[in-house]
């Protein structure tokens, strides 16, 4: 989920950008709408997000004096302005696109996916080295909102697909079941060099070997340590078998 900030002196504007973004972006969640120049500087300071969507003339002020006005600037920019005078100065400032009004639902999209890839191009990078920490090699690493999480392989139980996203089922020190989900695919986990005992029972669930108490005959239940039941795929009960049996 990308957390998004509109900044826009004119209402209407707000409104028109929040409706698309609502209609046609369920990856972006706006978490604040600004359109007062005197209360950006203290809103943006006091909010974490991920993209700011930035009229560049905001009353008496302009864009790129209140960015100056900030401690740092830790979040990817989308200018939005009427005017294509101010398109180089926005690029200097590192902006990943310039709207020009009145933009369409095409443009934003545009402009949308280079933010969306820019994230996951540094959460790779970042995930990357951390998986290259020592003993890492026995564990997950996860990307979530305000934090990466480290989950020991032999505390999962299982991964279940959610369309791209991925819910991973661990047990914690107490014995509960914690959910945590994951923006990447299963395939992505299925690869993992630690889920090497993992089986995949259906297309949507990978399962960890060690988990497994028993597997009803007759039928296709297979029954968790904790007790959850899952299903194996009608097609997949004998590869399940003969790999639980070697």
């Amino acid at each position: 989920m990308i957390n998004a900030i509109i900044v826009e002196d004119e209402l209407i504007q707000i409104a028109y950008l929040q409706n698309l973004l609502d209609d046609f972006f369920p990856e972006v969640r706006v978490v604040d709408t600004i359109h007062s120049e005197s209360e950006v500087v203290q809103r943006l300071t006091e909010r974490s997000f991920d993209l700011l969507f930035l009229d560049v003339k905001l009353g008496n002020s302009n864009a790129f004096e209140l960015l100056e006005q900030l401690p740092q600037i830790d979040f990817h920019i989308i200018f939005i302005s009427g005017f294509e005078s101010y398109a180089l100065q926005a690029i200097k400032s590192n902006a990943v696109d310039y709207l020009l009004k009145p933009f369409n639902v095409n443009e934003l999209r545009v402009a949308v996916n280079k933010v969306t890839d820019r994230i996951n191009n540094k959460e790779s990078e970042i995930s990357k080295s951390l998986n290259e920490l020592p003993g890492a090699e026995n564990c997950l690493c996860i990307s979530e909102r305000d934090s990466y999480t480290f989950i020991p392989c032999q505390t999962i139980l299982y991964c279940k697909s959610e369309g791209n996203y991925t819910n991973i089922f661990v047990s914690n020190e107490k014995g509960d079941i914690e959910t945590i989900l994951s923006s990447k695919n299963l395939f992505h986990f299925e690869q993992k060099l630690c889920l090497n005992n993992f089986v995949r029972i259906h297309q949507s669930i990978l399962v960890n070997k060690s988990k497994i108490r028993k597997i009803q005959k007759g039928s296709r239940e297979l029954i968790l340590s904790d007790g959850t039941i899952l299903e194996i795929a009608r097609d997949r009960k004998s590869e399940v078998l003969a790999r639980l049996m070697r």
